[in-house]
């Protein structure tokens, strides 16, 4: 296995490592309800975000690691928002709310952006700043899984924040928030993501990497 970083070649290997695991999120399946109605547009869709993360490498901050078979083909990506650098990065701006997808649900793909900046305010970016460096997504093939490809991506990320002296800051699903505790994360705080109007909703979890092990 070997992490390097990801290229505009491999755009359709994340995404179908994103359409593949990420189900296992539940605010996936609540932004995406119809995506196993319109398959084509979901893949399409997820393909645009991440050719966006890719592209925007230099100018935004943001970086795609992919850690790869013996074949060198993606199994595993991690999305990382290099905040500290101080540039215009707010990464994979195509999750943002499109009433041209038939794959998402408009009123709650607007919730989630909500729910999910609100939290980022309050628990990230009114105490850091840009002191940070955001994990976004981790996701791994299902067909890859419990063999170290998500703990060493996210080792990849934590490295680099030790050697920069800022923390890492998380939103975990509650199957991701396991691994990061169990890599040194601590919980800050949950929050619901609800559209108005509806009962159903979801929870994710703001986590951070604890101030030991992220010392230099």
């Amino acid at each position: 296995m070997n992490i390097r970083t990801a290229t505009l070649a491999d755009v359709p290997a994340l995404a179908n490592i994103a359409v593949t695991a990420m189900p296992d999120d539940p605010q996936w399946d609540y932004r995406f309800p119809y995506r196993l109605k319109y398959p084509e547009e979901h893949l399409a869709a997820i393909q645009n975000v991440y050719r966006s993360a890719v592209e925007d490498e230099a100018s935004a901050g943001t970086v795609v690691k992919v850690l790869c078979n013996d074949k060198d083909e993606p199994m595993a990506l991690s999305v990382w928002d290099l905040l500290y650098l101080g540039k215009a990065s707010g990464g994979m701006a195509n999750f943002a709310p499109n009433p041209n997808r038939p794959d998402a649900s408009l009123v709650r793909m607007t919730a989630f952006l909500k729910a999910f900046q609100a939290a980022h305010d309050k628990y990230f970016d009114s105490v850091y700043g840009n002191k940070q460096i955001r994990l976004r997504v981790l996701c791994v093939h299902p067909d890859f899984r419990r063999r170290g490809a998500g703990e060493a991506l996210c080792n990849w990320g934590f490295d680099l924040a030790k050697q920069e002296g800022v923390p890492v800051t998380i939103v975990a699903s509650p199957m991701g928030k396991r691994l990061y505790a169990r890599l040194g994360c601590e919980v800050l705080g949950e929050y619901e993501i609800r559209a108005d109007g509806e009962d159903e909703s979801c929870t994710e979890i703001c986590m951070i990497l604890r101030k030991e092990l992220r010392a230099k």
